[in-house]
């Protein structure tokens, strides 16, 4: 339970120190803002986080890694001929391979690396504390285990695949954008 009080010190009247105070019950409301924060970091779609709290954590990742002189990856993620895929199977079979595909990549995270829809298909992992070769070795086990999806939509099996951009913190990365750029030319170069 979550309870707003409010004590103010007075003197009785025979001038003996006291206090009046009220307390009141905010569980509710403190729950409903929760669910409010929540939901303003979490995509509604994929339960993943959304590309405002994506950003703002992968500020303070950056800062961290230059501060300490560790590693950090970024995986960009685009899902291959999504708009095809949507246009053919209509847009619940689309939002049905967002949250198979977003459930493969936490699959294959830690506790502290970050998912996040960016975009429409579009993803990215944040690797903290992640070389080069070790994002490598994640976007592919997360590009098998897409390719690995079979979704059934009324008889027909449907096949993902998606193409992945990485690449790590170098040293001239004046902020996290310089780090974004190279993974998004990667993933389309």
């Amino acid at each position: 339970r979550h309870y707003w009080s409010v004590v103010v010190p007075l003197s009785a009247p025979d001038g003996t120190p006291a206090v009046i105070g009220l307390s009141t019950d905010i569980t509710e409301l403190h729950a409903l803002k929760e669910e409010l924060k929540r939901q303003a970091s979490t995509d509604a779609l994929t339960g993943l986080a959304n590309r405002r709290s994506f950003a703002e954590r992968a500020g303070h990742e950056f800062a961290r890694s230059c501060r300490h002189g560790a590693p950090l990856s970024l995986i960009a993620i685009d899902i291959d001929h999504f708009k095809r895929l949507n246009d053919s199977f209509g847009h619940p079979v689309g939002d049905r391979v967002l949250r198979e595909f977003a459930a493969c990549c936490r699959g294959m995270l830690r506790d502290g690396d970050l998912c996040a829809r960016t975009g429409g298909e579009e993803f990215c992992v944040l690797l903290p504390e992640t070389d080069l070769d070790g994002a490598l070795h994640i976007a592919e086990r997360i590009r098998a285990l897409t390719g690995a999806l079979c979704l059934d939509d009324h008889g027909s099996q449907l096949r993902i695949s998606a193409s992945f951009g990485v690449a790590t913190l170098g040293a001239g990365d004046q902020d996290f954008d310089a780090l974004f750029a190279r993974a998004d030319r990667a993933l389309y170069g």
